[in-house]
């Protein structure tokens, strides 16, 4: 599918529940010249009719009926988490585009042949990890790089928050089919990413979970995974979804330190004694990343997620799953 360079590009959006609504709005909200949101499929129009009048969004009545519009350019993924890899196929086969909010799938064999099919024909295939476009993260991946930080030893990480207090049995993020891992799906997953962009694949995890306060769902609120890095470095993520909002992420050299104190915010220590706190202004990163994934279809331009991150991320997810299913044992990573 040949794009020219000065055109915007149509998006098709699936679900348009809370993110699907902040995917459309990061966009069409101040027009963009690169993108634009023009339609969408999801479950009960009824719900969002205001909305999509207010974002001028003509609603199809299939997924079939969206990514087979000869006017859309490619599609924008925000639905259940199982669906992902039958609607990847679709789009694909369809020769759309395709944006994947996390998790990309809920299984290895699942990221493997949906990427497969997208390089089939000839399609491009992005994962929404809006992290990736923070400024504070940009910044620390930077000084960790240096000479200055050392061997990169071990990285910690939490991202917590009270979402579960808003989920309800009957809603699919408070399924445990669509969240078998605690609060990994929802959040931990965005950290998972950050560290293999940080320090590369992840070759084996060891996670506990546990129900503790949300009683009413059938999901665990309270998770840790220990990681191990093919580097050689290892690692800690825990996630909480029954508590006040939190993002820490804290990386460890041989000279120094580094960590990421909520998302707009970087602090740094050395050895010697010298320190640093640099704060950086909010980002639009739901935008910048749809525009990134938009350049690298016109203009070949690298999206910061790639294939080989993506699929390290889904293995990661699974073997997470798996470990807690053995009651917190030891997994290695498929490859």
């Amino acid at each position: 599918m040949n794009m020219k360079k000065n055109k915007v590009l149509n998006a098709g959006i699936v679900g348009l529940g809370r993110w699907g609504q902040v995917l459309v709005k990061s966009i069409n909200h101040k027009p963009s010249s690169l993108l634009k949101f023009t339609h969408c499929y999801t479950r009960t129009i009824s719900k969002v009719k205001l909305f999509c009048n207010e974002y001028s969004l003509t609603n199809c009545y299939s997924y079939e009926e969206l990514i087979n519009n000869e006017d859309i350019d490619l599609i924008v993924l925000a639905s259940p988490h199982s669906q992902h890899f039958e609607q990847i196929i679709k789009a694909s086969k369809a020769k759309k585009h395709i944006f994947v909010e996390k998790p990309f799938t809920l299984t290895l064999s699942d990221a493997i042949k949906s990427i497969k099919t997208s390089k089939k024909y000839n399609i491009k295939i992005g994962a929404g990890f809006n992290r990736r476009f923070l400024p504070s993260f940009n910044y620390l991946k930077k000084i960790t790089s240096t000479e200055s930080f050392g061997e990169k030893i071990h990285i910690e990480g939490n991202f917590s928050g009270p979402f579960g207090y808003d989920y309800k049995s009957n809603m699919w993020r408070g399924s445990l089919s669509e969240n078998p891992s605690g609060g990994m799906a929802a959040m931990g997953i965005h950290v998972i990413d950050a560290m293999i962009s940080l320090l590369g694949p992840i070759e084996a995890v060891q996670c506990t979970s546990q129900q503790l306060i949300l009683k009413q769902l059938n999901i665990d609120d309270t998770s840790g995974v220990q990681l191990w890095f093919s580097s050689g470095s290892t690692g800690y993520l825990s996630t909480l979804m029954a508590t006040a909002p939190l993002w820490r992420l804290h990386l460890f050299g041989s000279k120094a330190w580094a960590q990421m104190n909520g998302q707009n915010e970087v602090i740094t220590s050395y050895i010697n004694g010298k320190s640093n706190i640099k704060k950086f202004s909010k980002a639009n990163i739901e935008r910048l990343e749809l525009e990134s994934f938009v350049q690298s279809i016109v203009s070949n331009n690298k999206y910061p997620v790639s294939y080989d991150e993506i699929i390290n991320g889904v293995a990661t997810f699974e073997a997470i799953t798996n470990s807690i299913k053995k009651n917190g044992k030891k997994v290695f990573i498929k490859k």
